[in-house]
């Protein structure tokens, strides 16, 4: 079971510099682009969905480091912790991408 663990938390991992990746090009296209006289950024609807994108980065962020934290202390028990970070991390990235 502990193999497992140990790939549940390679999942997140990953998951989180993807979403890292797509919210930096993000920024950069919506602080360069204009539509109708105004820049992206200044519509409400484009900060709402990144500021969506960016609690979603943050929660896997933190559960990966959770897990980080417990296989560095020896902890035996983090099966639930490693599945909840593999499906909030699938389910993120797959949201901020598309």
């Amino acid at each position: 079971m502990n193999i497992l663990n140990n790939g549940r938390f390679g999942i997140p991992a990953a998951c989180t510099g993807s979403m890292r990746w797509c919210i930096q090009k993000t920024i950069e296209h919506v602080t360069e682009r204009s539509q109708f006289g105004k820049k992206l950024k200044e519509f409400g609807n484009v900060q709402e969905q990144l500021t969506d994108m960016i609690t979603r980065h943050y929660a896997t962020e933190s559960i990966t480091y959770m897990l980080a934290a417990n296989m560095d202390k020896g902890v035996l028990d983090y099966q639930l912790e490693a599945a909840i970070g593999k499906i909030m991390a699938s389910v993120s990235v797959i949201i901020i991408i598309l």
